[in-house]
């Protein structure tokens, strides 16, 4: 599995949650696994991908929305 990590720092998380899903089904990317941890403040979510190269669009398609988690 290939994961990325991110941390939702703002704004609500069904939204995020809803855009993720809306590109993973345009890009036609079935993710292996999506875990989320609410926080006080802040969702932490986890995606593994199965291949490297969904991972890596996934990230790329992202970066500017989420911050990535430490």
């Amino acid at each position: 599995m290939y994961p990325v990590q991110f941390r939702l720092e703002d704004g609500n998380f069904a939204i995020h949650l809803a855009e993720i899903r809306d590109w993973l089904q345009k890009h036609r990317i079935d993710p292996g696994l999506l875990h989320y941890r609410m926080g006080k403040d802040h969702v932490r979510l986890r995606v593994e991908f199965t291949k490297p190269s969904h991972a890596a669009a996934f990230r790329a398609a992202f970066k500017d929305q989420i911050a990535e988690a430490a």
